[in-house]
């Protein structure tokens, strides 16, 4: 006989696991793998219009990546499994990365490693502070809050040869030095002619007066031939770039002016805020007028080709013509997001940390959603008009959130399966598109084949509290017979609701329209279990207490109810007939 079981048990095992499971791939057709909702961020440009990627997905992967243009990842790039803050490329699609164990990494334009280069010693842990300028020749520029490099005397920069080491044809002295905490260098751009512009809190490089911003030739010295206003009254600046701003980036137009992110002052007046233009000799362009918007500041800022000028502020992105006026052709749509204390916590773009104009599009390195609903993560791609190109990586299914909401430790979802295939998806953040299908809801409906059932739209009364980050045990979803959909509240801190009044129990139609012909007659206890019977009538306990409803929420009065002496915390339908219970003593 023990025989026979044995022989019965390996058989069904046999069977169980020689029909392993496949993918239908009719489902959700949109996804067949060519995107991700997440392909990293802060992209840098190579050639072939690709950008490589910092990647790193839940800690579980850091690495480098190869996108093509419209988003898919490149397969034929030898994605670097590395931690790094930053990528700098050269146009030969060669780069280095910053950050992690090993402070500069270089690799060759195809992913591998280039290993006779040899990473210096930084005495700086925070590389998010470093900048680097990785030249065409090789030779690697690298400013930040740092004073020695392998040991050896570099007050905030330092230029390395093609192969790691101390270039010490470049000599800055005593490097930079100031009056703020902040006086050290960190931004960089290099002129055509080899010399370069450097930016920062300092008020002098090598000993000589400069104040936030300072040109230096090839070999380390000050070019005496740049020099910014520096004049300074009772209470500070009085003219020049504000003391207590400092030049954070630099960028250099064609015509050889000079973009600075930095507040500049005249007289003592703001002249220029946050937003400053100088001309080639260092003097303020008088020609770029201020743009100032009350409670906004420029985090970060991008040149187009045409010379007009892509501003990222703390409150929005928006484009401004070559003069620094608001450019009102630029429309970006974009969503805001604020949390209970009225300070904004998500911005449509986002703070955006790269942008590249590449065959008349803008890539941009951020987080968007549309006002419609549709978004991307990390990268996104728009038209010149500010609307967003729904061709770069197109979304293959429900969006996610990306609002860095505090109070939303993570998305949670509760999906039921519904009698005709369709599936209905709770969530507690904010569904607003799925495969880029305009959505907008926080309960949703599938059709059999994942696609979005543009027929269903919840009931706007309708809400329930969408911090519960254990969405699956605070709500409980039933169908009925007749199509009819039964949402009930188990733990009180759900706050299931109508028009704001507290429910426990509600029915929808199958639409997601609310059923008025519903009306339950809710227990005051705070947690109820409920199961739905065969004839459609509902079985609910709260504590001790079992009661069973009529199909149209009214208490069934022929109900003769049980006596329980502990509290009722499971119930399940035995046999499809009669139901057991589990209670709390």
């Amino acid at each position: 006989m023990k025989k026979i079981l044995s022989s019965l048990v390996l058989f069904a095992y046999s069977m169980l696991y020689s029909q392993a499971p496949t993918i239908d791939n009719t489902f959700n057709p949109a996804d067949n793998g060519t995107y991700q909702e997440y392909i990293g961020t802060d992209a840098v440009l190579v050639p072939n219009n690709k950008f490589l990627v910092r990647y790193s997905y839940y800690n579980s992967e850091s690495s480098v990546k190869r996108i093509n243009a419209d988003g898919s990842f490149d397969t034929t790039f030898n994605s670097p499994s590395v931690y790094c803050e930053a990528i700098y490329a050269k146009s030969d699609g060669k780069f280095i990365t910053l950050g992690g164990t090993t402070p500069l990494r270089s690799y060759f334009a195809d992913g591998t490693e280039d290993t006779s280069f040899t990473s210096p010693t930084i005495n700086y842990t925070n590389f998010g502070l470093i900048k680097l300028l990785y030249q065409e020749d090789g030779k690697i520029m690298i400013v930040g809050p740092f004073t020695q490099i392998n040991g050896q005397n570099y007050r905030n920069i330092v230029r390395l040869n093609s192969n790691g080491s101390i270039d010490t044809s470049f000599n800055p002295g005593t490097g930079f030095s100031g009056s703020e905490s902040y006086y050290y260098a960190e931004s960089i751009a290099r002129q055509n002619d080899g010399k370069y512009l450097v930016g920062g809190g300092f008020n002098t490089y090598n000993g000589i007066t400069r104040n936030k911003i300072v040109r230096i030739l090839e070999n380390g010295n000050v070019d005496t031939t740049f020099n910014t206003a520096y004049i300074l009254g009772t209470f500070g600046v009085l003219t020049g770039f504000d003391d207590e701003d400092r030049a954070e980036k630099i960028i250099i137009q064609p015509d050889n002016k000079i973009l600075v992110q930095c507040t500049y002052r005249q007289s003592g007046n703001v002249v220029n805020y946050d937003l400053t233009r100088l001309n080639a000799d260092g003097t303020r362009d008088g020609s770029f007028v201020n743009n100032y918007i009350n409670n906004e500041f420029v985090t970060n800022f991008f040149l187009q080709n045409d010379g007009k000028i892509i501003v990222s502020t703390n409150k929005k992105l928006s484009r401004r013509n070559s003069n620094n006026s608001n450019d009102l052709t630029f429309t970006p749509n974009i969503y805001n997001y604020y949390n209970s204390d009225g300070i904004m916590i998500f911005t449509g773009s986002g703070d955006i940390s790269q942008v590249y104009e590449v065959d008349g599009k803008l890539f941009m390195c951020g987080n968007r959603r549309e006002s419609t609903g549709q978004s991307r993560i990390g990268i996104f791609k728009l038209n010149m008009d500010g609307t967003m190109d729904m061709s770069f990586n197109s979304s293959p299914s429900s969006n996610s959130l990306f609002c860095n909401d505090p109070n939303i430790p993570y998305r949670s979802l509760k999906n039921i399966v519904l009698s005709d295939g369709s599936i209905l998806v709770l969530s507690n953040t904010l569904s607003t598109a799925h495969s880029d299908i305009p959505a907008n809801q926080y309960i949703y409906k599938l059709n059999e084949n994942g696609t979005l059932n543009t027929s269903f739209n919840l009931d706007s009364r309708i809400t329930y509290d969408r911090y519960q980050f254990d969405l699956g045990n605070s709500l409980q979803i039933y169908q009925l017979n007749n199509g009819k959909i039964i949402i009930a509240q188990k733990y009180v801190e759900a706050s299931l609701k109508v028009d704001n009044i507290d429910k426990k129990i509600i029915r929808i139609n199958a639409d997601g329209s609310l059923d008025e012909t519903f009306n339950f007659q809710d227990f005051s206890n705070s947690f109820i279990e409920l199961i739905v019977l065969n004839n459609d009538k509902l079985l609910v306990s709260s504590g001790t207490l079992l009661k069973r409803y009529n199909q149209d929420g009214t208490e069934d009065s022929n109900y003769q109810q049980p006596i329980f002496t502990g509290s009722i915390v499971k119930m399940v339908l035995r046999n499809n007939i009669s139901p057991a219970m589990a209670q709390f003593f």
